[in-house]
Formats: structure tokens, C-alpha cells, sequence
């Protein structure tokens, strides 16, 4: 929810204009557009220079549960605003009411009791504090500064006291004198707080760039709903979060990619500075653990899982990294809070991004695996997937001590495979992680694989019957003489207690098994219920006491032939470096109950078919025992550049699978969605509303509704069909929009089933022109049919559209 809008000085050289080049005047009120939006200025643009951030991508059914953060992050607009000042046109500036980028001056100042921190306020105007009249003690400093002064101690003695950071570095007496300055100011609810770079400072032994630096905060933060009636909570995150940022730019100033790209023939740059984003993330759970204010961002991960740590998207700024706070929180409880000083403390040794460089090298000493970081990168997205629902389904030191807190991705974002034989090569899958980012693929349903052929070799008498799917018959055996018995010739039955009541299972996984006895014999008969025959061999060697031989129970050896479930991986072959892969098994027997294995392969090109014996696989010998397996799959390394920023999305890698198996259908088993149980059909609300289109560029209207759901979560209608009739406010029809509900059949295979469907409106008119400015009626109808269906929901909506 944040936005950290943190101004680097000019030595760093983003995307800066020189001296006797001149930016092009459109270029120029972007750069001042952008900050305005971002600095919560947007409503002082005149209408003729109106630009705004690219807008975000639009929401997925995740963002619905939890309040949204707000629209716009500005870090990058406020970067290039900063580096460009100098050069922007005098005259467009006072045109465009654009703020004056200088040191705030407020009338009043209080030194915090710990001596650190001074605290710049006021108690008039815009910028009061507030319950600016409300001093309990007396001395004339309102409760909020002072409670604001002791939270800024608070903060330092958790970061350099205990945690062992090194103080940002004075910046002498500006502002006062040598304690860090902090500035309450209304900073209009679109930011929670900003750190402003002053200076620069070469380290001596490093050449590194240290930045001195101060704050501002919201001297109220009245408008952000979530914290209208506690406002101190919000000034605890906030300043754990950018005195943090104070901390990082006294370690290492250049701690940020650099994403060049060009527009209409100029390149552009932007800084990602992802690494600072999420440690001030988890710094402020660090501090402040029962806050919990970065849930407000985990939809944008657990909408993405797919997308790299490094993504720093344009549009929704450093969300991707906010919510990627998680990362540090992960390896904070893996190994204790020292990895992330130790992280920092190593990217002090280089200049520039070297996080990952000094991610792997930390992780390395502790672990001594030169593979760390791949499997801490796998380990972080198993822990994603154990998240919400399946929080209690994690294995023991697996997961997340809040993951039950933390949203879970549906199934949407798992591909999902129920049919068999797949085969889902490179070109067609719609499955890809970025760099550092993780994919995965779940294989459904393995307890109907069939089985070509089962054979049992008992020490003794003992046989394992599964009477779910096995029965038992009568067999006659041929005469032979037993070392251990009569010579006489004699009959082998399996005796009648072999029934439904049998139930035993494979001891060689440590499950429970029930005793039957069977009398001596050379080969006897088991079918199961497809018609195919399995055959149980004896030893006729005696192996055992001879007299007790007709009684002794004991364990048995089997051999599984042509019935091993075996999947193909096919890796992308454009990505050199080793792939990580972990499988989460779910049993059969007990749907919470997984177990993990994990493995690091060999990038393959996949070869279509037969499947070459050397390409990687995945072989279990007892699918019948598993419903499914979770593939988890992640490319990543330490070096940052396999991934290149392609506009708001990386360069994926693919990943695809082929498997052989046939399922025999009737053992398939049906699935219900607990939370899509009984579901109500509504049209709940369209989005965005206003619809300003400078901000929408090509995206239409959405209107999200519920398709409603039975008692076994399945849909109530199959064909569905929602219409929209649009109207001007003066009554007058625009246009009748109908739209292709695209609800799947039933399928009771599903484990999640999407509730919440979305229906389009272009914001044309019936001759296809482009609707003016102006408020619109929907009158929105669900039928339970496509043709001819009764309306079953029926509701309007107004909709303004801002051109």
C-alpha cells in the first residue's frame, strides 16, 4: 500500500538529460505528470497536461479479498523528476502547478528522547499534525509528535542496536543540526512516506556511493482508510520502512538495476531497485511483526507467482516488490534475521546491483552448497504454494509461521493436467517462470493409473490383497513336491476370509497392512477389476522353520513390471543454466498430506516422441498411492542478467511434459471446491468506475459477477449468458452488449473452481464510435441459457466515463 518515493541524487545518472541537451517538451510533461500522480498532486494538473501513470494490470479474483493498495507508485516518476529538475522547462513547471523540489521548512521542531531523530512539524494549515491540540503533558508538543518521536527511537534501536546495521550517515547541519531529520507533511494519501537523498559519499574502501538522506510522513495519514483511526500504526511501518532505506543508501547507494528502453526513438531509463524495496518490506515485520501491514500487497505475488524477484513493474512501481517481501521473510525464517545484514553488508563490497551476487555467497557459507540459491529460490516457491487454504496441508519446517494469513493462487495459476496420455510440448504450453521466478504444474487424478502387469514374491504364506480394487479367486495349483511338507501333491486355494474385509497396503512406504494367510503353493491367481490377470509366485525353497511354515506371517518383496508412472520433462533449451524442481506429493489416502522431493536438472530440448531414455523424468512406482503431484519449477541463478526486462513482463522460460499413461475413469475421483460450495449468483461491481481512458489505454470496462454454485460446488447453470443494455443518463439506448460467459462445464475433476467471472464493455456505442464523456446506466441480466433462458439475475449500475 505503500508508495516509497525515494530521490537519488544526480551523480547517479538515470535517465538524465545532459546539460546541452534539451528534452522534448512531451518528454517533459510526462516526467512532471508522473511525479504529480504520484506525489497525490494529479488534481492540480490543468486538463490540457493531464498524463498519468501507465495504469496497472487489471486485478485477478485475489485482489477482491483484501482492500487494494492504492493506484499508482511513484518511485521511478519521482526518480526522473529529481535527475531532470535542472533541465525542465521554468515556465512548464509554474504552468502545470508542479511542486518546488527543495527541503521542506516547518515552524516547529522536537528532538526525539533518544537524541537521534529531529522531527519537523507544524500545528497549522494543511500540513498540521494530527490532534495537533492534544498535548497530555503539557509542553506543548502535540501526543502525535511526541508518540511520533518515540516510534523513530524505537525503530533505530531494533535496526543498529540490535540488528547490528551501520546509522546512516549525517548530514551535518542541515536541518538543524546532525540528528536525522523527519518531516510530517500531507502528502495527500497517495504515498506513505518518501527518503530524499541530500549527498553523496564515496566509501573509502569499497568506492561505493553512500547517500546522506531525510524523511517525510504523512502528518496524519487520514486518508488511507485502513489506518484513518489508527494513524501511529501507520507511522510504524512507515518509518521502519524508510528509516531502513536511510540505512541501505549509508551501505550501498546503487543498489538498483538499471531498465533501459526506447520510446518513439529516445531511450529511456528507469530504476528497479527491487532488493531495497522488499528488505524495507520485511524490515517493517521485522520490527513491527503484529501489523501485518505487507498482507496489503501479497495478491500482487500470489497473483504472479510466475514473475521474477527482480520485476520492478512499470505502472503499479515497486507493488511486485513490496509483495516480494516475502522473499527476505523467508530466508529471515529459514536462517535467522543476521542473512539479510549479512546480504547487505556483502552488496557493500561491490558497486552497482549485487544482490543476487551476494545473496548466493551469504547463502553459500551457511548452507556450504554451491547450489544455494537455486534451492532457495525452489524452497521460497514450495513455501508460496503451502499458503491459505493449504497452509495446514505443509509439511513439518515447511511454510511461512503467518502462511495461513497469506492468500493462496488457485488453481488458475497452477496448470492443471487431468487427461492422459498429455503431451504438452514448449511451443504450446502456456506454462513459464521468469528468471527467479517459479511455474507450476500439477499431475491430477495418478490413483486411476492402470496397471499392465503387478507380481508379488512373499517370503512365506503372506499375500497383500487391496479388495478396493483387487478380487480374489480360487486357483488350482500344480502338483509338486514341497521340501518343507508331504511330498504328497496337494491343492493351493486362496481361502475364503480373502474378501471385502481385506484391506492391507504397502508396507515398503510404512502403511498399515491386515495379515491373510495363504496355504503353499507353486503360483497362484489375483484379477483385478479390469480383467487382467497378476500372478503370485511362491519360493518353493524353504526359507524359513519348515514346521511352522503353514503359519509363520511375514513381510513380502514385490516387483511393479509396466506399471511405473513416468513423466517427461521438457525444458527450455534458450536457458543455459540449471533448473530447480521440487515435487509435492499429495496422498490419496489423506488429501492434506504431502510430502517434498526436490532435484536441480539439466536444461533439455524435449524431443517429440519416442521420449530418448537419457531426457529427465519423473518415475513413480506406485501412483495408485498418490492423487497428485505438484511440480514446482524454477530457473534461476545468480546472475541478474538472464533476466531482460521485455516491457512489464521478463523473458519466460518454458517448461513443458509428456506423459504416456492411460487412467482407467471409473477409479477417477470427484473433487469439491469447499469455498465455491452454494456460491449466489450477483453482478457485483464495474471496474474502473470512473473509467478515466487516459488511464485505461486499450482495457475496457469490467464487470465482475458470480455464476452461482451448487451444493457439491459444481455451477447450477452450464450455459450461462450475460447481456448488458447501456444507456445515457438522459434515458437515451447507446448500445446492447452481448456477452460469452465463458464458464466451463461441470467438471468435477477441479479442486478450485473460479466463482467470480468477468463480462467486457468497450465504452463504444452500437456504430462502434467511441462514447463521449458522461455518466451510463448498465442494466446487466444473467441467463440460465445462451438462447432462450430465463433471467435469473438482473441489476443496474452507473458508470462514468472520463475522456
Amino acid at each position: 500500500m505503500r508508495r516509497i518515493l525515494t530521490l537519488l541524487s544526480l551523480l547517479l545518472l538515470v535517465g538524465t538529460a545532459s546539460a546541452d541537451e534539451a528534452i522534448p517538451l512531451e518528454r517533459q510533461i510526462e516526467i512532471i505528470s508522473n511525479f504529480m500522480t504520484a506525489r497525490g498532486l494529479d488534481e492540480k494538473i490543468p486538463p490540457s497536461f493531464s498524463m498519468s501513470l501507465q495504469p496497472a494490470e487489471k486485478s485477478d479474483e485475489l485482489e477482491e479479498e483484501l482492500p487494494p493498495p492504492a493506484e499508482k507508485c511513484g518511485m521511478w516518476a519521482a526518480l526522473e523528476y529529481s535527475l531532470n529538475y535542472n533541465q525542465l522547462d521554468k515556465d512548464l513547471l509554474l504552468a502545470m502547478n508542479a511542486p518546488v523540489l527543495a527541503r521542506p521548512v516547518l515552524d516547529n521542531r522536537y528532538d526525539s528522547p533518544g537524541g537521534k531523530f529531529k522531527v519537523h512539524y507544524t500545528k497549522n494549515g494543511s500540513d498540521a499534525v494530527w490532534q495537533a491540540d492534544k498535548d497530555s503533558d503539557g509542553d506543548g508538543v502535540p501526543d502525535f509528535v511526541e508518540s511520533t518521536a518515540s516510534i523513530l527511537d524505537n525503530v533505530y534501536n531494533h535496526i543498529i542496536v540490535n540488528l547490528g546495521y551501520p546509522s546512516p550517515p549525517t548530514d551535518g547541519s542541515q536541518g538543524g543540526d546532525e540528528r536525522y531529520d523527519v518531516y510530517l507533511r500531507d502528502l495527500g494519501g497517495a504515498a506513505y512516506g518518501f527518503t530524499y537523498t541530500v549527498d553523496s559519499i564515496v566509501a573509502p574502501d569499497t568506492s561505493t556511493f553512500l547517500y546522506t538522506t531525510y524523511m517525510e510522513l504523512d502528518n496524519d495519514y487520514q486518508e488511507l482508510q485502513a489506518y484513518k483511526d489508527r494513524p501511529l500504526d501507520a507511522i510504524k511501518v512507515t518509518a521502519a520502512h524508510e528509516y531502513f532505506h536511510a540505512v541501505q543508501f549509508g551501505i550501498e547507494g546503487k543498489e538498483f538495476e538499471i531498465f533501459l528502453y526506447v520510446v518513439d526513438g529516445e531511450t529511456r531509463a528507469r530504476a528497479m531497485p527491487y532488493w531495497m524495496e522488499m528488505s524495507s518490506v520485511w524490515m517493517e515485520e521485522e520490527v513491527y511483526d503484529d501489523i501485518n501491514d505487507y498482507y496489503y500487497y501479497l495478491p500482487f505475488f500470489y497473483n504472479e507467482p510466475y514473475q521474477s524477484l527482480q520485476q520492478f513493474r512499470d505502472g503499479t512501481g515497486g507493488i511486485h516488490s513490496y509483495a516480494s517481501g516475502i522473499f527476505p521473510l523467508y530466508l529471515s525464517e529459514k536462517h535467522g534475521p543476521d542473512v539479510i545484514h549479512d546480504i547487505w553488508m556483502k552488496c557493500a563490497d561491490t558497486l552497482g546491483p549485487t544482490f543476487l551476487t551476494a545473496a548466493g555467497a551469504v547463502l553459500d557459507s551457511i548452507t556450504g552448497d554451491s547450489m544455494s540459491w537455486r534451492r532457495a529460490v525452489n524452497e521460497f516457491a514450495v513455501w508460496n504454494f503451502f499458503t491459505g487454504q493449504r497452509a495446514g496441508m505443509a509439511p513439518a519446517g515447511t511454510g511461512f509461521e503467518e502462511r495461513a494469513s497469506y492468500p493462496a493462487f488457485s488453481d488458475s495459476k497452477i496448470h492443471v493436467i487431468q487427461d492422459y496420455p498429455q503431451r504438452l510440448p514448449l511451443t504450446e504450453t502456456p506454462l513459464a517462470a521468469d528468471h527467479n521466478g517459479a511455474a507450476y504444474m500439477k499431475l491430477d487424478q495418478l490413483q486411476a493409473f492402470q496397471r499392465d502387469k503387478y507380481v508379488v514374491y512373499p517370503a512365506d504364506s503372506f499375500l497383500v490383497v487391496d479388495t478396493n480394487y483387487w478380487e480374489c479367486k480360487g486357483y488350482t495349483c500344480t502338483a509338486f513336491e514341497d521340501p518343507c511338507f508331504d511330498p504328497d501333491p496337494f491343492e493351493c486355494c486362496i481361502d475364503s476370509f480373502c474378501n471385502d474385509s481385506a484391506r492391507v497396503y504397502d508396507t515398503r512406504l510404512g502403511y498399515d497392512w491386515m495379515e491373510v494367510t495363504l496355504e503353499w503353493c507353486q503360483e497362484c491367481e489375483l484379477k483385478d477389476k479390469m480383467g487382467t490377470v497378476f500372478q503370485y509366485l511362491v519360493d518353493p525353497n524353504c526359507t524359513v522353520d519348515c514346521e511352522t511354515a503353514d503359519t509363520l506371517i511375514t513381510q513380502y518383496e514385490s516387483i511393479l513390471v509396466d506399471s511405473v508412472f513416468t513423466a517427461y520433462w521438457a525444458l527450455d533449451n534458450d536457458y543455459s543454466e540449471l533448473w530447480s524442481f521440487s515435487f509435492l506429493y499429495q496422498s490419496n489416502a489423506d488429501l492434506n498430506q504431502f510430502y517434498i522431493e526436490d532435484t536441480l536438472v539439466t536444461p533439455h530440448h524435449m524431443k517429440p516422441s519416442p521420449p530418448a531414455p537419457q531426457l529427465d523424468k519423473l518415475d513413480i512406482y506406485d501412483p495408485e498411492l498418490l492423487r497428485s503431484i505438484t511440480v514446482v519449477a524454477t530457473p534461476a541463478s545468480t546472475e541478474r542478467l538472464n533476466y531482460q526486462f521485455t516491457g512489464l513482463r521478463g523473458a519466460p522460460r518454458r517448461f513443458g511434459v509428456f506423459v504416456f499413461e492411460l487412467l482407467i475413469d471409473s477409479l477417477r475421483q470427484s473433487v469439491v471446491d469447499e469455498e465455491a460450495i452454494q456460491v449466489t449468483g450477483d453482478i457485483l461491481v464495474a471496474y474502473p468506475n470512473p473509467a478515466v481512458t487516459a488511464k485505461m489505454g486499450s482495457d475496457p470496462l469490467y464487470i465482475s459477477y458470480r455464476v452461482p454454485t451448487d451444493n457439491v460446488s459444481n455451477f447450477v447453470y452450464t450455459n450461462p449468458r450475460l447481456t448488458m443494455d447501456v444507456y445515457n443518463v438522459a434515458g437515451d439506448y447507446v448500445r446492447f452488449v452481448d456477452t460469452a460467459v465463458q464458464v466451463e462445464p461441470n467438471n468435477i475433476y477441479n479442486e478450485n473452481k473460479t466463482v467470480l467471472w468477468e463480462a467486457q464493455w468497450d465504452l463504444k456505442n452500437g456504430a462502434g464510435a467511441d462514447v463521449a464523456s458522461g455518466v451510463y446506466i448498465l442494466l446487466i441480466r444473467l441467463y440460465d441459457e445462451s438462447d432462450g433462458g430465463r433471467i435469473v439475475l438482473e441489476k443496474t449500475t452507473k458508470v462514468a466515463v472520463i475522456r
